[in-house]
């Protein structure tokens, strides 16, 4: 593995010793168990448990009252409502009957039981119709956060798709959607929150709650950030990688729905409560600021105090232009003097979290809450910005910072479902959820400017993402079709109150002192609203395939679809912007003060010796909005009864973008995109037998140009790092996709998985990093075209296929039925990308390299891990991550003739990461609670980027050591 130091020159960083030391306390825990076992034997010692799950194959759902049999025995048993059973045996080798009205019955040969251990063997029973049986009617929904329920959905999808359960988030230190995605084959992330799948960046991906659409609270970004939804209110992740027309026709990378827990069948509530502590953070000091709302910062309203007070007004005026002095004095004095950077002992992090819920009759409802707190601190990180001469013979300087960058983030939810069973046959149901997360940043820097000017920036930005949603869906099921129906309103907000950002010029390095004669200060005010509508109905009708005059492809069961949807997005972004200026200044030690001396508001007056005005342009705000309408037909046509299908049709999507904003220098500017696309897809899938399938996919897709992207705003960046700058030029992305898939699903929690994806896309758009004015800028651009391929693989095998064998071994003979508890899963992918071309009429931009990756396109991405689990001791799970080198940004040139005057493309660098866990089942004081102890990032490797051989950013997050306890009834 690469590490990079300071200076840019590469090392070898020790990676090893995490991975050994966590291996071996496996390998320990195993040798524990198998020691205890032989040294301590119980009086039940010659018996074990076999223990599984039940689910009905073409639902998906699980199967209550399935009964069990022992073959040539009398022990029976029967599911529960939730499909789980247990049998309890001596130890030996059985044949077990599983059988259920209207299903066709299974047969589990050489299911061996351990004496003092717990054996799982799941079964799937196929739907083989009423055939005169009893009808058993269960409500289990809740199952579907289960491994095998997801892996029977992969199975049964028309494409390509990966689905994550909260049965497999529970298994994990992940707190948050964020970070559970990543654990999916080819999929990575931006800042923590953003994916990037199959190496296209998150633009072009969709994401979804319950099949309906959401939208970001994030100005920059195209979908939400997935750090906003917290791991215990959802059931499961659904990962669609290739494009069918009953989905949105918008994306390329994937399409991820995330669905919510759902009512419980019986009375079902649960209390959790976890404390972590970070190695960088936890106990530590962290960089701060005096709040004037501390209690409210807790729990996430720390804007309402922050927002701009009413003596400024709605708009920009004379009175905040060019304020006389009580009018100067009175603004500056309405808003908090509180600029010192001062210090804290951080606290452990903490969460809690809890939910209820129950079933009566035909009426369900499940509540979820969680709250928590959480410390961060990047300490040194390294922002350096490459800065290109003005003039041959281009020699590149460098402005070099480092900065501690402290968070306190605090997260607060709520959701609710509710299902109404209107009849066998219709049901309706209804979901909320409101979700506020608050970050409050500190920013402390030192540093040098390229031109030799010492400088200590620091800024204080506090930032507060509300997405909030609410759904109305209907399920019916009549004799000539189903009809599924969803309308969907989702109202978010950002808002970033008073940030502020301070820049002291010092006469030497920091301290003596600050003897600055124009420190910059700067006071900013950014809202972002939007409102998001999502409407979609589908009727799906049967047919039964016939030929006149014969009996080939007679009698086989297809299904036409089709359906509308109609989505309406609004936003409107305020940015208002404060500075103060220095005039007429005659004691230079007035400037060698604390801030919050000079700034106080008895300094400022029109004759100086500080001056206070807005500054805000045309350019700073933005509007846009977006409709786009679609219909769609498409046809599940069986060819070959049970083996082979095809799956096709077309969605036409009409889309009409406006986007309203201003270009620094050239006035307001209005961008309409209106695009009518015909979208195909066709599927073949193949099963050669019940367990395997293979999928060769084609479709045609688009990504279209954000509100974000489109208007050419800029954000304020401290010195070394950079501004972000839309484009009012872009058009729409067209990309043709093809897939090719073969899973074999070998037993219910077991799989192999092989897939080859290609992609063509015209007019992709791309970051590129520019320099202008001193400012270093990353500007949204279409390149002209970009290929991207590569190959996906995945591996679910547990070892109980070694035990026969090894049990041959006298030395080996006790360790011999612990392997029957090991699993291991693996899946990496490969990928390859090439981009041609940078195309901006307005700026005439050329980029270094004419052939380059795709932006955000690693080479590779693994994830592994082993887990052993223990009837006694519980669940130890060992995960690795590791992500290649990827471009963040494509160089330009800034001097076209000149080589030399070329920037060179941004690279982050590749980085490994290991986490631990531990679960475990406890009884305390007969109260049954469920025990978690995670490490995640016990590597701690760097975050590095790269510019050519500078290092342009660099941090470390720290270790972080995770206890938590929930009880559940």
């Amino acid at each position: 593995m690469r590490g990079v130091s300071h200076n840019g020159a590469t090392t070898i960083a020790p990676r090893r010793t995490g991975v050994r030391l966590l291996t071996c306390m496996l390998i320990a825990l195993i040798g524990m168990r198998t020691s205890a076992r032989a040294q301590d034997p119980l009086p039940d010692a010659n018996t074990g448990s076999v223990v599984g799950l039940v689910i009905d194959t073409d639902s998906a759902r699980p199967l209550a009252d399935a009964r069990m049999e022992v073959i040539g025995r009398k022990e029976t048993t029967r599911t529960d409502n939730q499909g789980f059973y247990k049998l309890t045996l001596p130890a030996g080798t059985y044949e077990l009957r599983i059988y259920a009205p209207n299903h066709q019955g299974m047969r589990l040969r050489n299911v061996t039981v351990f004496a003092g251990k717990t054996t799982r063997v799941d079964a799937n029973l196929k739907d083989v119709g009423e055939a005169g049986l009893q009808i058993v009617e269960v409500v289990a929904e809740a199952a579907a956060a289960t491994e095998q329920t997801q892996l029977i959905l992969r199975q049964k999808a028309a494409g390509v798709s990966d689905n994550v359960s909260a049965e497999t988030i529970g298994k994990s230190t992940d707190s948050d959607v964020a970070e559970a995605v990543v654990r999916a084959p080819a999929i990575t992330l931006t800042d923590d929150k953003f994916i990037v799948v199959r190496g296209l960046a998150e633009r072009y991906s969709v994401a979804q709650l319950n099949g309906s659409r959401l939208p970001s609270t994030d100005p920059n970004k195209r979908i939400p950030p997935f750090d906003l939804f917290p791991a215990d209110f959802i059931a499961a992740l659904n990962i669609v990688k290739s494009y069918t027309p009953d989905l949105p026709g918008d994306f390329a990378g994937a399409l991820i729905d995330i669905k919510l827990a759902e009512p419980p069948s019986k009375l079902t509530y649960s209390l959790g409560t976890s404390m972590s502590f970070n190695t960088e953070t936890t106990f530590q000091n962290v960089d701060t600021y005096d709040s004037p709302c501390p209690v409210d910062d807790w729990f996430t309203f720390g804007n309402q105090c922050r927002a701009l007070p009413g003596e400024f007004g709605n708009s920009p005026s004379a009175i905040t232009r060019e304020p006389t002095t009580p009018q100067m004095q009175a603004l500056v004095g309405a808003l908090p003097n509180n600029w010192q950077i001062d210090s804290t002992t951080a606290p452990p992090n903490f969460s809690v979290r809890g939910s209820v819920g129950t079933s009566v009759g035909p009426f369900g409802i499940n509540l979820a809450a969680n709250y928590g707190t959480k410390w961060k601190i990047k300490r040194g990180a390294v922002n350096n910005a490459i800065v290109a001469a003005s003039a041959p013979p281009a020699v590149f300087d460098v402005d070099k910072f480092n900065y501690d960058i402290s968070d306190f983030e605090t997260q607060l939810g709520a959701l609710t479902t509710i299902r109404y069973q209107l009849s066998e046959d219709h049901v309706i149901n209804g979901r909320a959820l409101v979700n506020r997360t608050a970050d409050d940043q500190v920013q402390a820097g030192t540093g040098v400017k390229f031109n030799g000017d010492p400088s200590q920036p620091t800024s204080a930005i506090y930032t507060l993402n509300q997405l909030g949603f609410g759904q109305l869906e209907g399920r019916h099921h009549w004799s000539i079709a189903d009809v599924d129906w969803r309308a969907a309103w989702a109202p978010s907000l950002q808002d970033q109150p008073d940030a502020k950002y301070l820049i002291y010029v010092l006469a030497g390095p920091p301290p003596p002192g600050l003897t600055s004669t124009s420190p910059s200060t700067l006071r900013t005010f950014a809202t972002l609203n939007e409102f998001l509508q999502d409407y979609d109905v589908d009727a799906a009708r049967p047919f039964t395939t016939r030929l006149p005059f014969t009996d080939v492809w007679r009698g086989l069961e297809g299904q036409f679809k089709a359906g509308l949807a109609y989505q309406q997005r609004d936003r409107t972004f305020d940015f208002r912007r404060f500075s103060t200026e220095l005039r007429n200044i005659t004691d230079p030690s007035f400037l060698q003060q604390p801030p919050e001396v000079i700034l106080a508001p008895g300094n400022y007056s029109t004759e100086g010796p500080l001056v206070f005005g807005e500054g805000t342009t045309d350019n700073d705000s933005f509007e846009g909005s977006e409709e786009v309408a679609g219909v769609y037909g498409m046809a599940d046509v069986p060819l070959v009864a049970d083996r082979l299908s095809f799956i096709g049709g077309v969605r036409t999507e009409y889309s009409y973008i406006v986007a309203k904003g201003a270009v620094l220098g050239r006035g307001p500017v209005k961008t309409i995109i209106n695009n009518v696309n015909p979208l195909p897809s066709a599927i073949l899938k193949y099963t050669p037998r019940d367990d395997m399938s293979v999928r060769a996919t084609f479709s045609q897709t688009v990504s279209r140009p954000d509100f974000r992207e489109l208007t050419p705003t800029r954000f304020p960046a401290l010195p070394g790092q950079r501004v972000l700058l839309g484009n009012e030029n872009l058009v729409q992305t067209d990309i043709t996709s093809y897939d090719l898939r073969w899973e074999w699903f070998f037993t219910p929690l077991e799989l192999v998985s092989v897939g080859f994806f290609y992609k063509d896309l015209t007019n992709p758009i791309e970051l590129a990093a520019l320099v202008e004015t001193s400012s270093y800028i990353d500007f949204f651009v279409n390149a002209e075209k970009a290929t991207l391929w590569g190959f996906e693989f995945e591996l679910r095998k547990n070892f109980d296929f070694l035990v026969p064998y090894v049990a041959e071994w006298d030395a080996l003979k006790r360790v011999a039925p612990s392997l029957a508890d090991l699993q291991f899963e693996l899946n990496a992918s490969f990928i390859e990308s090439e981009a041609t071309g940078i195309d901006d009429p307005v700026r005439e931009i050329t980029v270094t390299n004419t052939t380059r990756p795709l932006l955000g396109q690693p080479p590779f991405s693994i994830n592994a891990s082993l887990q052993y689990a223990d009837a006694d001791y519980g669940t130890f799970r060992l995960l690795y991550r590791t992500v290649g080198d990827t471009i963040a940004a494509a160089g330009t040139d800034v001097q076209p003739d000149n080589p030399s005057g070329s920037l060179p493309d941004i690279f982050k660098i590749r980085r490994d990461q290991l986490d631990f866990v531990w679960l475990k089942d406890l009884d305390v004081f007969d109260t049954p609670l469920t025990g978690k102890i995670g490490v995640e990032n016990i590597l701690n490797d760097d975050f590095v980027q790269m510019q050519g051989d500078v290092t342009i950013e660099k941090y470390r997050t720290g270790a972080t050591f995770v206890v938590g306890i929930s009880y559940k009834f």
